[in-house]
């Protein structure tokens, strides 16, 4: 059953005119289990950044990205992606994005994961106002597990809520540690569940009524790696020898 081991937090410079950088390390990682990474950022570019996500031991994998081009050369961006089958050890994982107009605001969680099996589903959205929300497909089975990063444009700090069941693994509600208002953003994880259908999350950050607050989410559901891969199962058979 996939269960969450550790993470890591880091966060981008706030100056310079990019490639911009941030770098979160992970150390004692169990050989086999996966790693994966949310980028959460707010950046001055004049089109969609890629964002690049390396630790120099193994290829990670986008899964999702969610952005929104919330007014002239500002990108809300919302990612997450995925190192299977990790190495045993210390890793240093570097998120990157492109080269920019203007400085770049927010943190990456580099998180451990056991028993991660594939993908089932997965979505991206955005909004604006002081709630956003989105759900998955149906899901195929159960213990799945499911992790959430959302990116949230606001100039006030901000108390950010998540739905009823998810534990966060970082929340950025006053801005302090990236440089000021110019983004917030969470990242949740919500332990496998019995139940089946749909995986909703839903964040609050309440603001005052005459700011936007654009943002951008994304919602991944990983199945059980013994689901995926059942054990072997011995029936007892013999090999029989001539004589």
């Amino acid at each position: 059953m996939p269960a969450y081991v550790q993470s890591a937090v880091g966060y981008f410079p706030n100056s310079g005119t990019g490639p911009f950088t941030a770098a979160a390390t992970l150390s004692g990682v169990t050989a086999g289990n996966s790693i994966v990474v949310a980028t959460v950022l707010r950046v001055g570019v004049t089109s969609v950044p890629a964002i690049t996500v390396s630790d120099g031991q193994g290829t990670y994998t986008d899964l999702e990205t969610a952005t929104y081009n919330y007014t002239s050369n500002l990108y809300l961006i919302a990612d997450l992606q995925i190192l299977s089958n990790a190495n045993a050890g210390s890793h240093t994982i570097t998120s990157l994005s492109g080269t920019g107009t203007g400085q770049a605001y927010g943190f990456i969680v580099a998180m451990e994961v056991s028993g991660l099996g594939p993908v089932d589903v997965k979505t991206s959205f955005s909004a604006t106002g002081n709630c956003v929300s989105g759900s998955t497909a149906s899901v195929a089975g159960t213990n799945e597990l499911v992790i959430s990063a959302v990116a949230i444009q606001s100039t006030t700090n901000t108390t950010i809520e998540s739905s009823a069941g998810y534990t966060a693994v970082h929340i950025e509600g006053d801005g302090t540690a990236n440089g000021g208002w110019q983004v917030k953003g969470e990242v949740d994880y919500l332990p496998p569940q019995l139940a089946s259908g749909a995986q909703e999350d839903t964040w609050n950050h309440p603001g005052p009524s005459t700011i936007t607050n654009p943002s951008a989410a994304v919602i991944v559901v990983f199945t059980s790696a013994s689901a995926a891969n059942p054990p072997y199962m011995n029936y007892g058979f013999q090999t029989m020898q001539a004589t």
